[in-house]
């Protein structure tokens, strides 16, 4: 055991000096739009569908900078056609998800996540925001990994639990998750639980994705001012459209 502890503690040492770093994360939801009243039964079904499929993350890791992303997803799409005399009108119902990329600079605390609404482009920036952080003394192996965990308290009152390991010494995880002394390899929330399946040093220098500083980047209420400006627009010109 000793000898197998030295000679992953050698593979480390090699993978952190070379300061590439690839993780593979897989998502397991508990709770999504599929309950949504404005579905159908028939797209609410193939929502299930997809829902029971785990969604796939990649968090890369190069000289300090990090890029967190999803793996892109099938559009769930339903079509439902009803005649009425001699026409036929079709009903479709579409949910497309949004894109995750948030990036972390070396020596910048704060994540960037990129928006787009509509052809407005732009990133927002945030810590995590919590209430309380607890270090408890519970252990758990996760892809023979010794882990730790922390029990983060939100605002809101949810507690997030994250299971980070010493033996990756950098500060580097999913989406904010990433201030603990350690990799993050699992995250148990109310909502999802997701959890890492490869560590790797497979990441290479054009994975790490860099923000465009062209764009603009909003964060607390001048964030949600935006969001709610491109929304209104949207709704608007959504309604245009179906008074057209």
């Amino acid at each position: 055991m000793k000898i197998l502890n030295t000679f992953l503690f050698l593979i480390f040492g090699l993978l952190l000096k070379a300061q590439y770093l690839q993780v593979n994360y897989s998502v397991i939801r508990e709770s999504s739009v599929s309950t949504s009243k404005n579905f159908s039964p028939e797209m609410k079904k193939k929502l299930l569908e997809d829902e029971k499929k785990p969604a796939e993350f990649r968090l890369f890791v190069a000289h300090g900078n990090s890029y967190f992303t999803a793996l892109p997803r099938e559009i769930v799409s339903n079509q439902t056609d009803t005649s009425k005399g001699k026409s036929v009108y079709s009903h479709i119902e579409t949910v497309i998800v949004d894109p995750v990329k948030i990036y972390r600079l070396n020596g910048d605390e704060k994540n960037y996540a990129y928006h787009k609404v509509d052809d407005y482009e732009f990133y927002s920036f945030d810590k995590l925001d919590t209430k309380a952080v607890t270090y408890r003394e519970d252990m758990q192996i996760i892809e023979n990994y010794l882990c730790k965990l922390v029990e983060v308290t939100l605002q809101n009152n949810q507690i997030i639990k994250i299971w980070y390991t010493e033996s990756v010494p950098l500060s580097a995880g999913p989406f904010s998750y990433n201030s603990f002394p350690g990799l993050v390899l699992k995250i148990e929330a109310p909502s999802f639980v997701m959890y890492a399946t490869e560590v790797s040093n497979k990441a290479k220098e054009e994975d790490v994705k860099t923000i465009n500083k062209k764009l603009p980047v909003f964060s607390g209420e001048a964030y949600r001012n935006k969001m709610k400006e491109l929304n209104d627009k949207k709704q608007n010109n959504q309604n245009k459209v179906i008074k057209l």
